[in-house]
């Protein structure tokens, strides 16, 4: 069950919220170690009282993100369903390899989808 985390304002009154977290890796390969190991830190966050939604991207697939596919056709359906997704959620738990020095492409394209969304809609950074 999970416990709710204390809030207390500036002597205000207190309230109770239980934090929500989406939790993902940036592989998408089925035995990927990285899923494995948000998977062990989601039982952790749920542990430490925590309300955590798994996301597989396998589950979520995305396109390559293509400026003019985007003009023609909007967003990719998937793209907003991530979007809410992210929304709804107060942080994100992420295991994502290393690549290049970097995230990895699934990872960056999924971001950047979300990303288009909010300039779409004119949301400031």
């Amino acid at each position: 069950m999970a416990q709710n985390i204390m809030i207390k304002l500036e002597g205000k009154e207190e309230f109770m919220i239980t934090a929500k977290i989406l939790a993902f890796a940036g592989s998408a390969r089925q035995d990927s170690v990285n899923k494995k190991l948000v998977k062990i830190a989601v039982e952790g966050a749920k542990a430490a009282g925590a309300e955590v939604t798994y996301l597989d991207f396998r589950d979520l697939p995305l396109p390559l993100y293509d400026g003019d596919l985007e003009e023609a056709e909007g967003l990719p359906e998937n793209a907003l369903k991530l979007k809410a997704l992210m929304k709804a959620h107060q942080g994100f738990l992420i295991a994502c390899p290393e690549y290049n020095s970097s995230i990895t492409p699934l990872l960056k394209n999924a971001i950047l989808l979300t990303e288009r969304l909010r300039q779409r809609l004119g949301i400031a950074s």
